[in-house]
């Protein structure tokens, strides 16, 4: 008995210094954890599994390590039995689950992973536009095969990533080992930190003569994505938080990134580094991204205000080189994933990385075009080749050659991020596209018209597209622009034409149309059966306006539905003025109103136009005496049918 005390004795003893152990252990992996050291993370957690320590707690911490240096095939094994053995399951994971899987090619399981989040989180702006966004997947199709890609043989061992023109030169980031002094090991990755480098770029888009960029802009932490200003002499770049030999940390210890300017001096290097205003020890600030003028910077950090776990934002720069605030860009763009690598192009496009709009998995490149007012519209995806089921990211492209570089961690590179050449064979079409529908309705009754013809033009009426109202009186147009067409004609027997303006904004019209209840005799005013709103002029003008043209298109479909009709244009004014300028104002208004209806296809035979000036007033008044509604009647124009 006392034998079996004792060695249950030496047993709970042994138990215990294990189980301390252990705990020890957790406790490492969780420091190195909450540290971002996720490869020493990575090696303790594993080997408290291997012990018979597995947990759902360790499994959601290793897959968190492999998502985030990149290796979604190891995240999504340990995601999943996270998921299986968890009772509740934070929403996040599912996305992040869902992410991963698609790196395995298991696109069903992902999906239905996602329809977990989208259920969990069904107001996020990343639910919403997966839900709007269903058919992604055949807009990504739409897209691909764009560009031709091809691994530069220049890429080393580590990460090369990260990339910039400069001049006729590429300046980019790489943790390779040179061997020339000693570095920093990240903990994030176990691997050297990166510096900046400089290299020839070939016909073909390989690199060669790789070289460290500048000794003053790198330093023994962390150096990335560099920009330069269109004459070279500034660069804005990404580094760690240390300068002047000091390394500062948040209020838990850690670095952060941000960014810093500096410019050559007058012996063409670089001077003193100075960090932006808006950097802080507190949050990331990173890879800046210059605009044509040179005077908006675009960045990613995860400020305050940010959406998700990194947003893109943009600070204007000033001529004495002060910054304005930063401006986040919105829910058109980010989201509560992470937002990325900007990079805006000469001709306005921005391309940004991004985990949180539907895409293949991991980040996936992402386009969209700023209009003319400045702000950006619709968001495309690149497609493949340029997106995979991994990481791609950091895109840079040259308006004038098509030639460009991205960086990804796929497989079949040669280190864990890699720089890749691309090529533009088609660009992107950025014009926005929607389905839009037209209903026809009787104007007393209500009631649907069938069989109504319904012809889209442009603003040229150079392009028309046509269709047929069905039972229901209505006639869908698929996937239009509203660049592309301005103005819709009706027409139905038994029904005055319609023609008028339409504004995309709204997805449905409804068009009413009247019966022809009028018999037209030589002498009629065309104006006044077609029921036609004033023809406007600015005063003392003769340029047809926009609403002006918007009536004038109505006598168009008229003298299109009866090829035989002949009208005498006759414009008339008030009585202010002289009569002299009146007439001649007259004039010019009658034969700018011809010629706009001969621009639209009237032939020149049909029509006559006269200006009668103030001699043919329906009220006889003396100008002074006379109001405005009293002057309107007179400043008037007609369309008298001749034949």
């Amino acid at each position: 008995m006392k034998l079996i005390k004792n060695a249950t004795v030496i047993l709970f003893i042994i138990m215990a210094n294990f189980i301390y152990a252990q705990n020890n252990k957790i406790e490492k992996g969780n420091e190195n954890f909450d540290n971002y050291a996720f490869k020493p993370a990575i090696g303790i957690y594993t080997t408290i599994k291997s012990k018979g320590y597995p947990s759902t707690e360790i499994y959601r911490k290793m897959g968190d390590s492999y998502y985030f240096n990149g290796d979604l095939k190891e995240a999504a094994l340990y995601y999943g039995k996270m998921v299986t053995k968890s009772e509740s399951v934070e929403p996040e994971y599912y996305f992040r689950y869902s992410h991963s899987l698609k790196a395995t090619d298991n696109y069903k399981e992902a999906s239905k992973i996602m329809g977990k989040f989208i259920e969990s989180k069904p107001n996020e702006n990343r639910s919403i536009l997966l839900k709007s966004k269903e058919d992604f997947m055949n807009a990504i199709n739409k897209n691909s095969n764009r560009y031709t890609i091809k691994l530069l043989t220049d890429n080393s061992d580590a990460a090369d990533y990260g990339a910039a023109f400069y001049n006729d030169k590429l300046v980019y980031s790489s943790s390779r080992d040179t061997g020339l002094m000693a570095r920093k090991i990240n903990k994030w990755d176990n691997k050297m930190f990166t510096d900046l480098y400089i290299a020839n770029i070939e016909d073909n888009g390989q690199i060669k003569n790789s070289v460290k960029f500048s000794n003053k802009l790198n330093s023994k932490f962390y150096e990335s994505s560099p920009v330069f200003s269109t004459d070279g002499k500034t660069v804005y770049f990404t580094s760690s938080n240390y300068l002047n030999n000091k390394r500062k940390g948040d209020l838990s210890g850690l670095t952060k990134l941000k960014i810093y300017r500096a410019s050559l001096d007058e012996s063409e290097n670089w001077g003193l580094l100075e960090e932006l205003p808006f950097n802080s020890d507190q949050y990331s600030v990173a890879h800046p991204t210059l605009s044509k003028d040179g005077l908006t910077l675009y960045f990613a950090s995860d400020m305050p205000g940010s959406m998700g776990l990194s947003d893109i934002f943009k600070v204007s720069i000033y001529p004495d080189g002060s910054f304005g605030v930063p401006v986040n860009l919105g829910d058109k763009i980010n989201t509560e994933g992470r937002e990325t690598f900007p990079f805006i192009s000469k001709d306005g496009i921005l391309y940004f990385a991004s985990d949180g709009i539907p895409g293949l998995g991991g980040l996936d490149v992402f386009a969209t075009k700023m209009d003319q007012e400045g702000y950006f519209t619709v968001v495309q995806n690149v497609g493949k080749p340029i997106n995979s089921t991994y990481d791609d990211f950091n895109f840079i492209i040259n308006d004038i050659s098509k030639n460009g570089y991205f960086s990804s961690n796929r497989q079949g590179g040669k280190g864990s991020d890699d720089l890749y050449f691309l090529n533009e064979i088609i660009p992107i079409d950025f014009m926005i596209r929607k389905d839009f529908m037209i209903f026809v309705k009787d104007y007393d009754t209500k009631a649907e018209i069938t069989n109504a013809k319904v012809c889209l033009k442009n603003k040229d009426n150079s392009e028309e597209m046509d269709d047929q109202t069905d039972i229901e009186g209505k006639v869908v147009f698929k996937q239009l622009s509203p660049q592309q067409y301005t103005s819709v004609n009706v027409e139905k027997k038994g029904y005055l034409a319609v023609y008028q303006n339409i504004n995309f904004e709204d997805n449905t019209i409804a068009i009413y149309l009247e019966k022809e209840k009028q018999t037209t005799k030589l002498g009629d005013d065309l104006g006044k059966i077609l029921k036609l709103n004033e023809i406007l002029f600015d005063t003392n003008q003769s340029k047809i306006r926009g609403d002006a043209g918007y009536e004038l298109g109505k006598v168009v479909v008229a003298m299109n539905n009866d090829l035989n009709l002949k009208i005498d244009i006759r414009s008339h004014t008030d009585t202010r003025g002289s009569s002299i300028s009146n007439l001649e104002l007259s004039e010019r208004r009658a034969q700018s109103t011809m010629n706009f209806l001969i621009s639209k296809g009237i032939t020149k035979d049909r029509l006559t136009a006269k200006g009668y000036g103030e001699s043919k007033t329906i009220v006889d008044c003396i100008a002074e005496k006379c109001d405005e509604s009293t002057h309107q009647l007179n400043r008037r124009s007609e369309f008298i049918i001749i034949k």
